[in-house]
Order: C-alpha cells, then sequence, then structure tokens
C-alpha cells in the first residue's frame, strides 16, 4: 500500500503546471502605450482575464507590441483591433495565454472585433 501511495505522489510532483488558452468576449476600457514595460501596448477589459480562472494580474492584456510573443506587425495589428473595440464600444473575443506575460500580464494570442447588435 505505501509503494501504491509513492507511486502516486511521484506523479504528482513530476506533472508541471500546465498553461492555458481561455477565450471569452470582452470590452475595451482603455488603452496604453508604453516604451519600456508590459509588451509595449495594452489593454484594459471588461471583464478582465482574472474573471476565465486565467493566472495573471487582472484587467489588463498584452499585445507584445515589442515583439517578444508575436511579430511587432501582429502585435501592432492586434492594439488597432482593440483600438476599434474601444471607439466602436463593439465587444471583442480574445485568446489569452497564461504562460507568455510581460510584466504579469497574460498575452493575447487572438483578438476578433464582434458586430454590435
Amino acid at each position: 500500500m505505501n509503494v501504491l501511495i509513492a507511486f502516486v505522489l511521484s506523479f504528482l510532483v513530476v506533472v508541471p503546471a500546465m498553461g492555458t488558452n481561455i477565450a471569452w468576449t470582452t470590452s475595451v476600457q482603455r488603452i496604453l502605450i508604453e516604451s519600456v514595460n508590459f509588451g509595449g501596448c495594452m489593454a484594459l477589459v471588461s471583464p478582465g482575464p482574472e474573471t476565465t480562472g486565467l493566472s495573471c494580474n487582472g484587467g489588463w492584456v498584452s499585445f507584445s507590441c515589442t515583439g517578444e510573443f508575436n511579430s511587432v506587425e501582429v502585435g501592432n495589428r492586434k492594439l488597432t483591433a482593440a483600438q476599434l473595440g474601444l471607439v466602436t464600444g463593439g465587444s471583442i473575443s480574445i485568446e489569452a495565454d497564461d504562460t507568455k506575460k510581460h510584466n504579469g500580464y497574460c498575452f493575447v494570442q487572438r483578438i476578433d472585433n464582434i458586430v454590435s447588435p
């Protein structure tokens, strides 16, 4: 019995924590452009990533405009999509990855603009 318990416990120690990609519908409240931190650009979204179960700082998400997690061009296109959501008041769907972070804020893997009804 002790061998069985030790065997099961060894899996709990060896298996690393897996990251998560989660998509949700949200709206953009603010845009931040920063030259040093946060991957260069971020959006404050509501509801934020902390409401989805992602392990990252709340409220804000990063598009990695500095090019660390995608190209600078793709990061800027994601930022443009977020800006469109902000100025139109429309919803966006974002997929964020909590294994890729800038200063603790989750990286947005994908962003979709949604037509308002």
